[in-house]
């Protein structure tokens, strides 16, 4: 026994004795903890060809509980762009002997691994491990500088001069507009001295321009740096505001009403609008698209008029319809914005909620005169003008109502039976003197969208009275 493991079992065996002798009053007989935990073993450098031995447990490394079985699950956490490497190519993985497990690289660069223990019921912590792979003539590193902020039609000079190769190759240098504004002419290969380490662009319009840099070593081509150009102007370009996105109601009709009111410019110029489709459900033409069995020219989107602030959009098929509009103030087009209106199916559609307002009471008199002995002649009770509020009905989807209000009698004169909100008129009502009568009406509304309909009652109780 080494004498490192001698001195252990010395101090493990002073606990022990103590508690036997009664001089420790705690109990220290619980069995100690068993959690798992993943040790990853040292981060690895190798050189491209090798294979890569991962240790999981290193002979300085001992669980809690040395008895314990443990399963070993390791992990690519990310591998170099060019790799093709998964889980499936670590051996043994996910079983009791990948305590070290073992993967060939396919390519350079960095793989960054994690490992996970499990004892039969829990899992550990993941421990990293990263291994840097090389080949013998490393990729050289870009550097395009800082991000710079010009005026538009300004010089902007890069500077790629900290580029560098690790065995001090010579550079060479590859630069690129990777993305530039809408509005602007300029393309990709728009770079002055792109095979300089100080190259030049001139915006043309305000916004941010994307510039990359790759080098060179003669052998290899380092990953791609990305920098920032971005150009200003005192005229601001103007901001396109192409509306609410929507869902329609199912009874809607064809037409769809877009609205870029919201759009502005910066300076209060005047804005010229320009609309596009992006997208229609299959099916649809209104992008004015041609399926391959018909024929002639292909039309043009279904808008009335794609310059209107306000244009109307005719659909074909239910479904997503995306929208893009751009503004122009004279000299820059601004960012599009984009709008989406849905056309839902008809099943989706509910029925309307009918109400036919509160129960109406009228009261009315005559008055009867005496024309001989003993014989009165009374006046009929006249026509009472009241009204009806339908008002408060509704539809759960927003659709357009259609009214209609009826009196199954046909005694009551219904002035607008087809509005929300009417009003309604008694007949005369003849009683003898002396006497009332109540007459009692029953109203019904009845609402309905395109589909579906619903009704609601209200009562019109009417008493006539005649008296002296």
């Amino acid at each position: 026994m080494s004498t490192r493991a001698r001195m252990l079992s010395l101090l493990l065996l002073v606990p022990l004795a103590v508690t036997a002798c009664g001089e420790d009053p705690k109990d220290d007989t619980a069995p100690p903890a068993c959690d798992p935990v993943a040790n990853a073993g040292e981060d690895l450098d190798i050189a491209f060809g090798d294979a890569v031995t991962m240790n999981g447990c290193p002979p300085d490394f001992s669980q809690t509980c040395a008895t314990q079985e443990y399963t070993y699950v390791w992990t690519f956490e990310s591998v170099p762009v060019d790799s093709a490497l998964d889980e499936s190519l670590l051996s043994d993985n996910n079983s009791d002997t990948a305590c070290q497990t073992t993967f060939t690289p396919d390519a350079t660069g960095t793989y960054v691994l994690s490992m996970v223990m499990n004892d039969g019921q829990d899992d550990s912590q993941p421990d990293l491990v990263i291994v840097t792979v090389a080949s013998g003539n490393q990729a050289p590193v870009a550097d395009c500088g800082e991000d710079l902020d010009v005026d538009v039609l300004e010089r902007a000079t890069l500077d790629g001069s900290a580029s560098n190769d690790p065995e001090g190759a010579a550079i060479e240098y590859s630069w690129a507009l990777s993305s530039w504004p809408d509005g602007s002419a300029l393309e990709g290969d728009d770079v002055f001295d792109a095979s300089g380490p100080a190259p030049t662009i001139i915006p043309d319009v305000p916004g941010m321009f994307l510039v990359s840099l790759v080098v060179s070593d003669g052998e290899q081509w380092s990953e791609p740096a990305y920098c920032t150009v971005t150009a200003a102007s005192e005229n601001q370009p103007p901001v396109a505001d192409a509306g609410i996105s929507d869902t329609l109601p199912p009874c809607a009709d064809t037409a769809i009403e877009l609205n870029g009111y919201g759009s502005y410019d910066p300076e209060g110029a005047e804005l010229e609008f320009a609309w596009d489709i992006l997208e229609v459900p299959p099916g649809s033409h209104a992008d004015g698209s041609l399926d391959s069995g018909d024929t002639g020219p292909a039309g043009a989107p279904a808008f009335d008029d794609p310059s209107s602030a306000t244009p109307v959009f005719t659909w074909d098929v239910l479904g997503t319809y995306v929208f893009q509009l751009s503004v122009h103030d004279g000299d820059f087009w601004s960012a599009p914005d984009v709008v989406t209106y849905i056309v839902p199916e008809a099943s989706e559609n509910n029925t309307p909620i009918a109400n036919a307002g509160e129960d109406v009471t009228v009261e009315a008199e005559t008055i009867c005169e005496l024309v001989s002995y003993g014989v009165h002649e009374c006046e009929p009770c006249a026509p009472e003008v009241f009204e009806l509020d339908g008002t408060l009905t509704s539809d759960p989807d927003g659709d357009e109502i259609n009214y209609y209000w009826s009196d199954a009698t046909g005694e009551l004169d219904i002035h607008t039976p087809y509005n929300s909100f009417t009003q309604v008129s008694t007949p005369e009502v003849e009683v003898p003197l002396g006497t009332s009568s109540t007459t009692v009406w029953e109203v019904v509304l009845e609402a309905a969208d395109c589909m579906y309909a619903a009704t609601d009652s209200t009562t019109v109780t009417f008493t006539c009275e005649a008296d002296y």
